[in-house]
């Protein structure tokens, strides 16, 4: 081949690949354009959809069931433990009366034994521990609300724990105190320690008082929560249950769960939160315009790969004819640089293996 037709044919490959790397801008701009196109559809329509439906998470769904049956079996037990009543004001009167002459006579007794100690030696704060015990069973507020207590203990007791239960409170409230101070003054005087203000004997009035106290109560029935808290649930459900909101008929199925047992209430939010888990899991319908984006993306890039297999060919063909020509080795250069730039020049290029050009055996 000479040296003009090699050059022409160099000239025209030339052109030709510059034609067709114009072609490849064009069609990376046109898929630009393209892309922006559909993603500007895309958001316009998703612009016009409804807010997602709220499907929750399943612990929330799992704590709002839980609480619910808590709730109903704690109230199914305070109306099967009926609350009794301390209402008789006799019986209160007289056993408030019995406290207080109790608590007056066990403080007159800590003064007498202070009074006692105050001629001893070292004995100071023995002293004044006396009379900060005796201050404190002189408030009136304490001991009203002390009584209150027994009262409420009372309240909860029986025959059988009631005496256990106010020697217990007198011990708490007063006898801790006075013992500790009768164990003091074992070694101050001795002769003066009397036990029986520390605690209350199986025969002490307040005992006998507080038997008829027990014994007057009313007890009353309570009144079950048993729908209130179900009309709770149901309506928690109803903000949480996006989904099937408008499905659901609140008065029938309070209705129906007001009817039912907790066993069978049980059964009920168990199926409730695996539907819920269900629609959770359940796998989202793709976004037809996402479909359409990768389908353009997919269609441009076949034409780049044609493009670019035009350009390789085009090179490759120069060679072919350049065979044994004293120019083979300027073409063969060429196609090398051509294949480079197309290799750099795009991450979506067709495979190519490079080699030198050579007369075929």
């Amino acid at each position: 081949m000479d040296e003009d037709l090699a050059f022409c044919l160099g000239n025209f490959i030339d052109d030709q690949v510059k034609v067709i790397d114009d072609r490849l801008n064009e069609l990376q701009n046109e898929e630009n354009a393209e892309c922006r196109r559909l993603e500007q559809e895309q958001s316009d329509a998703n612009s016009r959809k409804p807010r997602p439906k709220n499907k929750g998470t399943h612990h929330e769904d799992q704590f709002l069931v839980d609480q619910f049956i808590q709730d109903l079996r704690d109230d199914e037990n305070v109306v099967n433990n009926k609350k009794p009543i301390i209402d008789d004001p006799v019986c209160i009167a007289t056993l408030n009366a019995e406290v207080s002459t109790k608590v007056n006579a066990t403080a007159n007794y800590l003064n007498r034994i202070r009074n006692l100690a105050r001629t001893q030696s070292r004995t100071t704060n023995f002293v004044e521990s006396c009379n900060q015990a005796i201050t404190s069973f002189r408030l009136a507020q304490r001991n009203e609300n002390n009584f209150t207590e027994l009262c409420s203990i009372l309240a909860e007791s029986d025959a059988d724990t009631f005496a256990h239960n106010t020697q217990q409170w007198w011990k708490e409230k007063y006898g801790n105190t006075v013992g500790e101070l009768n164990r003091r003054n074992q070694k101050i005087n001795p002769a003066v320690t009397e036990s029986n203000f520390a605690a209350l004997s199986t025969t002490s009035r307040i005992l006998d008082n507080a038997r008829k106290l027990i014994a007057a109560r009313t007890v009353i029935p309570v009144k079950s929560q048993k729908t209130e808290i179900i009309r709770k649930f149901v309506n928690r459900l109803l903000i949480l249950d996006e989904e099937d909101r408008d499905k659901i008929d609140p008065e029938k199925l309070i209705d129906e769960l007001n009817t039912s047992d907790i066993e069978q209430i049980a059964a009920y939010t168990t199926k409730w939160l695996e539907k819920r888990d269900e629609v959770r899991n359940r796998k989202q319908e793709e976004d037809p315009y996402d479909a359409k984006i990768r389908d353009a993306k997919a269609e441009f890039g076949r034409k780049r790969i044609a493009q670019e297999a035009k350009k390789l060919g085009l090179a490759a063909l120069l060679c072919r004819l350049a065979v044994g020509s004293t120019n083979g080795a300027q073409f063969d250069q060429q196609l090398k640089r051509t294949i480079n730039k197309q290799k750099n020049s795009s991450s979506n290029s067709i495979p190519v293996i490079s080699g030198d050009i050579k007369r075929p055996d």
